[in-house]
């Protein structure tokens, strides 16, 4: 039982380390980023009391803080819904200041965050049917950035289905070996100790005194 409980936990120990090395660089990841995402946005909505930035500028700060045109739209969506929930006398500026950016990047890259193959073909597309109706592309590259969203969250579950279901398989093997581990086969149950009362009893008293009092007769004969 001991070699099984220090096999189960090193398989427990590799089946951890596993999963950090796997998830938490991504979840790390994720999380700078969206540091860096809300930092930028701050920056924006600072300086528009000032003087509002122009996109260019907001792009140069993105692609300083390694930010894709996709994290600028998000940045921008989400200080528009900050706008819509503030009671800033400058409201309705800010909201049309933000949605004037979010629709002019939204309408020069409707395909930022799709695979890169994906993008090569869409954009072929758009250069045919030309820019006058452009206006077409933008409901398909929505719905496919949903889809590519649903797909990364999916794989991401998967990695962690994966090694759930290898720590439960090895754990499964070595449950299945286990009866027939050296340690185990071997290990036979002791025979149980017969006590015969006759071997182990005293001669009586008696008898005793019998063989002490027939002695010498029978050394006379």
């Amino acid at each position: 039982m001991k070699e099984f409980t220090a096999i189960l936990f090193i398989v427990a120990v590799v089946v951890v380390y596993i999963g950090v090395l796997l998830v938490v660089p991504m979840a790390l990841d994720e999380a700078a980023k969206r540091r860096r995402r809300k930092a930028v946005g701050e920056l924006v909505a600072n300086s528009f009391s000032k003087k509002p930035l122009t996109r260019k500028q907001i792009e140069i700060l993105s692609a300083d803080n390694r930010l894709t045109s996709r994290d600028t739209q998000i940045l921008l969506r989400n200080q528009f819904s900050e706008a819509v929930k503030s009671a800033d006398e400058n409201r309705d500026d800010k909201l049309h200041y933000f949605q004037g950016l979010y629709e002019e990047l939204e309408k020069d890259e409707p395909f930022e965050g799709l695979p890169s193959d994906v993008r090569l073909h869409l954009e072929k597309i758009r250069e045919s049917i030309g820019k006058e109706k452009d206006f077409l592309m933008q409901p398909l590259a929505s719905q496919l950035q949903d889809l590519n969203s649903s797909a990364k969250r999916k794989e991401k579950w998967m990695w962690g289905l994966t090694i759930a279901s290898f720590a439960v398989g090895v754990v499964g093997v070595i449950f299945g070996a286990l009866p027939y581990l050296p340690s185990h086969s071997q290990e036979k149950p002791l025979p149980e100790a017969k006590i015969s009362l006759t071997d182990n009893s005293a001669p009586p008293v008696n008898q005793g005194l019998i063989n002490r009092s027939s002695g010498p007769t029978n050394a006379g004969r």
